[in-house]
């Protein structure tokens, strides 16, 4: 799967922050007719308020490819987990791994970013498109337990919506009419992507 602005889904996350029995008891449906129906409304859910709010619920690996090295990279999904590895292509255009200790990756704001370590600089690259990659990992943790309420709460009203209204729920716009979703993922929003 792959975004805007040179974000590219590596890992996809390993569950849903919404189980389908979880959804199916909170909208009391009794028959498993629909359970693969609803096990895809719900990934197509949690996909558009990942979108929304900038943020990936269960950890996820991406890569974020840049243009070069800036004074401070945001990362565009949150929370920021870990930087597994930053590459580059050098002068002679070959690839190479940035050692770690010429950056500093900062988790503790939204959205993480990375900067150079004191008395660092960034290495010269090569000057073509897409010639830093950094793979990293965003998400609450590997499974739904530290996922928040309130996004759990929206991907299920968002869920019950297109489960109701099946054939409108072919169009995306049609999520965005729902209110009580976008309202409790308000809170949640990382505007400042820094791209």
């Amino acid at each position: 799967m792959s975004d805007l602005y040179g974000l590219v889904e590596v890992t996809a996350p390993a569950s849903e922050p919404v189980t389908t029995a979880e959804f199916k008891a909170w909208s009391r449906i009794d028959t498993s007719a629909d359970d693969t129906l609803i096990a895809a409304l719900i990934a197509t859910a949690r996909q558009w308020a990942e979108t929304y709010t900038g943020r990936s619920f269960i950890d996820t690996t991406y890569d974020y490819s840049l243009d070069g090295f800036a004074g401070v990279i945001r990362l565009p999904r949150s929370p920021l987990s870990s930087v597994t590895s930053i590459s580059y292509v050098d002068t002679a255009g070959d690839t190479q791994t940035l050692a770690t200790s010429v950056y500093r990756v900062d988790a503790a704001r939204e959205p993480g970013r990375i900067t150079r370590e004191y008395a660092q600089t960034w290495p010269s690259v090569q000057y073509v498109t897409n010639n830093v990659v950094i793979r990293f990992v965003a998400g609450y943790g590997a499974d739904a337990t530290s996922v928040p309420e309130h996004v759990k709460s929206a991907i299920k009203h968002v869920v019950a919506d297109m489960y109701e209204h099946r054939e409108a729920a072919l169009e995306m716009k049609f999520i965005h009419k729902n209110q009580i979703a976008l309202n409790l993922l308000e809170s949640f929003r990382v505007t400042d992507v820094g791209i």
